[in-house]
């Protein structure tokens, strides 16, 4: 259970941290499986959802959905402008100012992105011998 959540985490981190997850990536992580035996597969991701047989190997077929969302956030932006002019006569002041503020506020909308990927393990004499994931 341990090695599954750890592979799970892994592939959580790279699909959506701020690393960039390549097709290699993914393959590599898949891949360390080869050699293991069936019953680690199933230790670790549980009954496949489907068994598959292509007359050479049972495919353990694994489908998983991962979702990540992001916060929904605003600004605001201010804009002022203003000019002014004046004059003294005497005891006597005159001042002229004009002027303008211009604000704006943005609402960017939380997002939700879900990704499902399948995952296969060809089980030969108890033992995987290839393995895949794919994004669906």
């Amino acid at each position: 259970m341990k090695a599954r959540l750890l592979l799970l985490f892994g592939l959580s981190f790279l699909l959506f941290g701020c690393a960039t997850v390549t097709r290699q990536d993914i393959d590599n992580a898949v891949r360390q499986w080869i050699g293991k035996s069936k019953r680690e597969v199933i230790k670790s991701f549980g009954i496949p959802n489907q068994v598959l047989d292509d007359g050479d190997a049972k495919i353990y077929v694994y489908y998983k959905s991962f979702s990540n969302t992001t916060p929904g956030f605003s600004y605001n932006t201010e804009q002022d402008d203003a000019q002014g002019s004046g004059s003294a006569y005497g005891d006597h002041a005159l001042a002229n100012v004009k002027g303008q503020s211009q604000s704006s506020s943005y609402y960017v909308p939380s997002q939700t992105r879900t990704s499902k990927f399948e995952t296969l393990f060809w089980i030969k004499n108890d033992i995987v011998i290839d393995a895949s994931c794919s994004e669906k």
